[in-house]
């Protein structure tokens, strides 16, 4: 191997973790996205996704990959208590509205009425948690075979 070749060798090593980096944060992002359970809230649908922050060092590079919406992967992680849900107020008021029987003598049922009702908690499912697990075990993978790839080329 020629002087050359070994500098356009370690250049191309040196260059490794940004651009493993990338791919991997794409592993981890597709990930994300099959794991995720849309989520329907008052009508609307959001779709679980994942978000990556690259940033590079004098220590190397480093990536954040985190769940986006945030609020509705920790529901679908850890679950929810159980909790009131008040009726809304203002000019669509009245939801949730349920038939509560009348108290009145007649013994009959009243209008539909605006009360709180009471949510028991959902059960989280580990969606995240599923994610981590792929990517310990597949990211480790992206590098080693950059870096393989890098060294065939010589």
């Amino acid at each position: 191997m020629t002087v050359a070749q070994l500098r356009r060798t370690l250049d191309a090593l040196a260059d490794i973790p940004a651009e493993a980096m990338r791919e991997a944060t794409d592993l981890v992002e597709s990930f994300a996205t099959q794991s995720g359970r849309p989520v329907k809230i008052k009508g609307k649908t959001y779709q679980l996704s994942a978000v990556t922050k690259v940033t590079r060092s004098a220590n190397g590079v480093t990536a954040t990959v985190y769940g986006k919406p945030t609020g509705f992967w920790v529901w679908q992680n850890t679950g929810t208590k159980p909790h009131d849900i008040a009726p809304k107020r203002g000019k669509r008021q009245g939801r949730p509205r349920v038939i509560a029987p009348s108290a009145g003598s007649g013994g009959g049922w009243n209008h539909p009425q605006s009360v709180p009702v009471h949510h028991k908690g959902a059960t989280g499912r580990g969606r995240w948690r599923e994610v981590d697990r792929r990517a310990r075990r597949e990211v480790p993978q992206v590098f080693v075979d950059a870096v393989r790839e890098v060294v065939a080329r010589g």
